[in-house]
């Protein structure tokens, strides 16, 4: 698996859904665009892909996918971050032929308890921590 930090473009999550074989599979796009739009932050959210190198079990997925929530909430209550999470698995392993699943994530930067601005990454400060948590999810499925 390969994690990848991205910036936080507006269409995003129309791109994420407009793909033939995207499935939410946390969250609801209209609830995360309703709170990005209303945001009055300047960075309003964070754009996250999860890369596979090869198909995953969904409880695999779901496995890794509830470790990386608590990677960004990062010590805040659970449903104090909106996070949607989409599914994607249009991508072929050019080797071995098998589906490689992505999962796009945004996280909405705003604490949904207190309406402040959580930074979800910051790259100088926390590049480490998440390229350690991939390092650690794939040594743990391989």
């Amino acid at each position: 698996m390969v994690i990848k930090m991205l910036g936080g473009r507006r269409a995003s999550i129309r791109y994420q859904l407009r793909n033939q074989t995207a499935r939410v599979l946390r969250g609801d796009p209209a609830i995360t665009q309703r709170l990005i739009d209303r945001s009055k932050f300047s960075q309003k959210y964070c754009g996250i892909v999860l890369s596979c190198e090869e198909n995953i079990t969904d409880a695999t997925a779901a496995a890794i996918l509830d470790d990386f929530r608590n990677l960004l909430c990062g010590g805040l209550e659970k449903d104090a971050l909106d996070v949607l999470v989409v599914g994607h698995t249009d991508k072929v392993h050019p080797t071995t032929k098998a589906v490689r699943p992505d999962y796009h994530i945004t996280a909405v930067e705003t604490d949904l308890h207190t309406g402040k601005h959580v930074t979800i990454y910051h790259h100088r400060r926390d590049h480490d921590l998440f390229y350690a948590w991939e390092r650690i999810i794939n040594i743990k499925y391989g």
